[in-house]
């Protein structure tokens, strides 16, 4: 998503995508702790698009993309779900980062907050 530093919205690959008022309004406002300076942030108005389209490039008419992208795996001609298991061995291989194939039970997730006060205001942190 980066492109230089210092990392700022100018500078990654949401550069093409300008804040809508209400996204603008979070992203400068410092008490939205999670919204402050983010620069991936965005939404349905101001934010990226997702769609499909078939082996031609003609679009596929769909209310939720991604799911469809999931559920068309295999279908031939499209190319969207491939790599998106849902059973089998692969199943999980997202969520987990490919922890369980490393040989470790868990991989962490990583998360950058100001302070561990402030991860525990949206994440339960064990001991």
């Amino acid at each position: 998503m980066t492109e230089g530093v210092p990392y700022d919205r100018e500078k990654n690959s949401m550069r093409d995508f300008p804040l809508c008022e209400g996204c603008r309004r979070e992203y400068e406002n410092p008490r939205n702790e999670r919204r402050f300076r983010a620069q991936g942030i965005s939404c349905p108005r101001c934010g990226p698009r997702v769609w499909l389209e078939d082996s031609s490039g003609r679009r596929i008419d769909s209310e939720d993309p991604v799911a469809e992208a999931g559920g068309r795996r295999g279908h031939a001609g499209d190319k969207g779900g491939r790599g998106l298991p849902r059973s089998g061995p692969g199943h999980g291989r997202l969520r987990d980062g490919g922890a369980r194939e490393e040989g470790r039970p868990q991989k962490p997730f990583a998360l950058m907050a100001l302070d561990l006060e402030t991860v525990e205001r949206y994440a339960q942190v064990p001991e």
